[in-house]
């Protein structure tokens, strides 16, 4: 019988051409399929004989174990795994995976990017030139202000070595404190959030999406952050309240916005899309051409070793 494996995510593969040849090697044979229909399970002819699912951004639906009785693994092709129901998984068998780190350095990357862009208005004066308005804006310098980072992970760390080049004061605010014998050379504060936010001149998001940090970011908090602030988010669109965003930035609260994800996803909708001192990208934060290669060989061993009846590495329940 055929080993089905379905690949909804569209950037599986496509920077590491080898990808596809582990599981083929380990007798997958990968189908790929849109995140539409994988999400209404439009591929029923497929679905009696998948073993695996491979997923980036798409929906897992509590009828895929009915339907996909031989299941035995969820690859997530990326790090968060809020779009999969890992405990519905865990009762019906279904192993679940993820690829945690190898995306973290783009990430960090293009949050500082997002920091630059919103602190010197880049978007918008991009925009004025094009439309043959030479019309400035003033900046501001990040050197010697501070950066707060929510969530002092792999990706929170990354970042704060960029700020140290920077020349940034660097705050962090995590459930564990950091153990500076484990990161030598990194200089970074451990403070509650609330004071995280009062201090920082700019404010960037590194949590996993949970019940409790659903609106992390709020109008409470919002109002505690510093005249002329800036937040940054390419974590989960659903950790900051955007009503409550929109309305600080259209009272003056902060100075504006970098976001790359959002509460909703991929229809964005609203006044954020119009506010001119917001940056949008499209959850793009991961993908360069290096971590996708990462991303796509760790998924596709972990795929492998679980048709092989081995352990997978990145094994989540």
């Amino acid at each position: 019988m055929t080993s089905t494996v379905i690949c909804a995510s569209p950037t599986f593969g496509a920077q590491a051409a080898d990808a596809d040849a582990i599981i083929e090697a380990a007798g997958g044979t990968l189908v790929r399929v849109g995140r539409r229909e994988f999400e209404r399970l439009e591929i029923g002819d497929l679905l009696p004989s998948t073993v695996a699912v491979i997923v980036g951004l798409e929906r897992v639906g509590a009828r895929l174990y009915d339907e996909a009785p031989g299941l035995r693994i969820i690859a997530k092709h990326g790090a968060g795994v809020d779009n999969i129901d890992v405990g519905a998984a865990t009762a019906r068998g279904v192993v679940v995976t993820n690829a945690p780190g190898y995306n973290a350095l783009a990430v960090a990357e293009h949050t500082f990017a997002l920091i630059l862009a919103v602190a010197r208005d880049v978007a918008r004066q991009d925009a004025r030139v094009r439309a043959g308005r030479w019309q400035v804006a003033v900046g501001r310098e990040l050197a010697e202000g501070t950066l707060g980072i929510v969530g002092f992970g792999a990706i929170g760390r990354l970042v704060a070595a960029r700020a140290q080049a920077f020349d940034m004061r660097v705050l962090y605010a995590d459930v564990v404190p950091a153990d500076p014998a484990r990161h030598p050379g990194l200089e970074a504060t451990h403070v509650a959030l609330p004071e995280l936010l009062a201090e920082s001149d700019v404010v960037t998001l590194h949590v996993p999406l949970l019940p409790g940090t659903q609106h992390l970011v709020g109008a409470q908090e919002l109002a505690l952050m510093r005249p002329g602030a800036i937040i940054v988010n390419t974590a989960r669109g659903g950790l900051i309240d955007e009503d409550a965003l929109l309305a600080a930035l259209d009272a003056g609260t902060i100075r504006g916005a970098g976001l790359d994800v959002f509460a909703e996803e991929p229809q964005v909708s609203g006044p954020l899309l119009d506010h001119d001192r917001v940056v949008l990208t499209p959850h793009v934060a991961g993908y360069t051409e290096a971590a996708l290669a990462r991303t796509s060989r760790a998924v596709a061993q972990d795929v492998a070793a679980v048709l092989g009846g081995r352990e997978p590495r990145h094994r989540l329940n």
